[in-house]
């Protein structure tokens, strides 16, 4: 079978799946959300049971031995994020272990199974941008990403105002970085990256303003964070609006005190990793 083949026969899959959602609303049956966990539909329940509902159900697809799974809630974070410490700005939190490795290998999945791919000319690396309303957005497993954003909103990293409706995804291999760089006034000033598959150091550096440029040293880094496999990291404030972000290219480093997340003289080696950030783009 075709990867289209594929790709169609998801989409078919959610569909009915979908319908069965509806038909189970209108009988009285909602979403199971145990321990604060949040579905695609963006429920949340604690301390209630009840049967469990997800856009795809497992089990074989009529026609195959393609199994489909079901998409499992993904759970708020109960222990508090790691911040800089003071004189730091607020604004930038990091959450380890954000999603499980079975939620970690089903969005991977998600990234791979798109055909819109754009490969940059100079850095190499490829790109891809989705929009809430594209088919690709709700596509086949898509729903990862509505339920991403309502744990996102539910944890106030974005106002129910200003949802995430922008989602850029990254892959990277080997030594591949970012040159350093803001994300500028078409999106709303919070950030949010969930990491994949390898390990990399994220940092900032002031942005100067123009007539700070060629007077101001522009080399001082103003942060660092580890950026670990099935990570999340927000920045918002000051840390979108007055620093610069990126990614060295280096295929290994070596952490110092000053890395958020790490410890002293951690090694990371850099491997093939997929970054997925959401904003909302005005």
């Amino acid at each position: 079978m075709s990867a289209l083949d594929f790709t169609a026969m998801m989409r078919e899959e959610k569909k009915i799946a979908k319908a069965k959602l509806k038909n189970a609303s209108r009988a009285g049956v909602e979403g199971e959300i145990e321990g604060g966990q949040i579905s695609s539909e963006g429920a949340v329940e604690e301390g209630i049971e009840k049967k469990k509902i997800t856009d795809t159900d497992t089990g074989k697809i009529e026609g195959n031995e393609t199994i489909v799974n079901s998409i499992p809630p993904i759970a708020l974070p109960t222990a508090p994020p790691l911040s800089p410490p003071s004189p730091a700005p607020a604004g930038l939190d990091y959450y380890a272990d954000f999603i499980d490795e079975e939620t970690e290998m089903a969005i991977a999945s998600y990234a791979r199974s798109h055909q819109n791919w754009n490969t940059l000319k100079h850095a190499k690396r490829r790109v891809l941008e989705i929009a809430k309303g594209d088919v690709d957005w709700g596509g086949c497993d898509g729903s990862y990403i509505e339920t991403l954003c309502n744990v996102l909103i539910s944890m106030g990293v974005f106002p129910s105002k200003l949802p995430p409706n922008h989602l850029l995804i990254n892959e990277y291999t080997g030594c591949q970085g970012i040159l350093p760089h803001t994300d500028g006034p078409m999106y709303n000033s919070t950030t949010a990256t969930l990491s994949l598959e390898s390990s990399t150091i994220f940092y900032f550096k002031k942005r100067l303003r123009s007539d700070e440029i060629g007077v101001v040293n522009d080399e001082v880094i103003g942060g660092k964070v580890l950026l670990k496999p099935r990570s999340l990291v927000v920045f918002a404030g000051d840390w979108y609006e007055k620093y610069l972000h990126g990614i060295d290219e280096e295929q290994e480093e070596e952490c110092g005190l000053d890395v958020l997340g790490a410890e002293e003289g951690e090694s990371v080696v850099r491997g093939h990793r997929i970054s997925l950030t959401l904003r909302h783009k005005y």
